[in-house]
């Protein structure tokens, strides 16, 4: 090993100053995170032993308590579901209101707290499309409030219809269209002023013809090509449906349901469409009009005469003049 020199290096204090340097700098800007991350724990993390649904979240920051909020909402929501009838017992199995996390305010209820103040998840009902009460015809609405509603099965004629527009116009009453789809293709503008009025639009059927002598794919056609040509105006249809004629069956009802409709008859009849004279409607329906009755009329010219002073004499009588769906609420 001869000729070969071993060097030895030696680190002086100007070759390792810089080092100490970038490592104190480091440790400084290390520290400041903590000292604030901690400075924020402190001032804006939730209070000790504060629980949500049981689950210790005390200490935590916003971003902590939004993450484990996300996290267990997943345990917490619940999927609804639509009623049904059962094919083996026939019987109507009830509906299931589901359930949504609201987050946000979950998170805000949480840091909000009190000291081990023991809090629940805000949540938020989903209400199912198909109901248990689908699965029966309504031939009245609520019985605990006074109300009474105004509906008109529009099949034929059109000559009527403004004026009694303009009554209710006049009256501040909001009614119930029940519409005939070959009605709605002979006058859709007539169509769409209803919908404009504020008067709820619903189904009749595409054509007036006997549900109840239908198969269920007649029946699902009689509704569901009405709707789709309401949808199509557009006047933004309700879900209910009144048989033609008020023919109806098991059936009619089981498929009107199973497509997210009720089936919708009446209380008081006036018996309209056979032109009686319009004080004739006034006595068949005021001297026997009762919390959550359904009125049926159609657009004659009796009703059109009388319609007035009907309103003004139910109204007498204390009663509140909504549409089928507020009814039925």
């Amino acid at each position: 090993m001869a000729g070969r020199q071993i060097r030895s290096y030696v680190v002086t204090s100007r070759q390792i100053y810089p080092l100490v340097v970038i490592v104190a700098i480091s440790g400084l800007i290390i520290g400041g995170f903590w000292v604030v991350r901690e400075g924020k724990r402190f001032f804006n993390s939730t209070r000790p032993g504060v629980t949500l649904a049981g689950e210790e979240m005390g200490g935590l920051l916003p971003d902590e308590v939004k993450g484990k909020v996300q996290e267990m909402a997943r345990k917490v929501t619940v999927s609804p579901q639509d009623a049904r009838l059962d094919p083996q017992t026939g019987r109507v199995v009830p509906e299931v209101v589901g359930r949504v996390v609201d987050v946000d305010a979950t998170v805000q209820r949480v840091l909000a707290a009190a000291p081990r103040e023991a809090v629940e998840f805000v949540t938020t009902p989903v209400i199912p499309r198909i109901k248990q009460d689908f699965f029966k015809p309504h031939y009245s609405g609520r019985q605990d409030r006074r109300q009474v509603a105004l509906m008109f099965n529009v099949a034929w004629g059109q000559e009527f219809v403004p004026g009694i527009l303009e009554v209710l116009r006049q009256g501040g009453v909001r009614a119930t269209f029940f519409f005939i789809g070959t009605w709605v293709e002979d006058f859709p503008d007539l169509t769409r002023q209803i919908a404009r009025e504020g008067h709820e639009i619903a189904n009749h059927g595409y054509a007036h013809e006997y549900a109840n002598k239908l198969d269920r794919a007649g029946i699902k056609a009689l509704i569901m090509d009405n709707q789709k040509l309401l949808e199509k105006l557009p006047v933004s249809p309700s879900h209910l449906f009144a048989p033609p004629s008020g023919e109806f069956n098991e059936l009619v009802v089981q498929t009107a349901a199973e497509l997210g409709f009720r089936t919708i008859l009446w209380t008081l009849d006036t018996v309209d469409w056979q032109r009686p004279a319009p004080e004739a409607i006034i006595e068949r329906i005021v001297p026997r009009a009762a919390n959550g009755a359904l009125v049926l009329m159609h657009p004659t010219e009796p009703t059109l005469k009388a319609l007035p002073e009907l309103i003004r004499r139910l109204r007498d009588k204390g009663f509140e003049l909504v549409t089928v769906s507020r009814i039925l609420e």
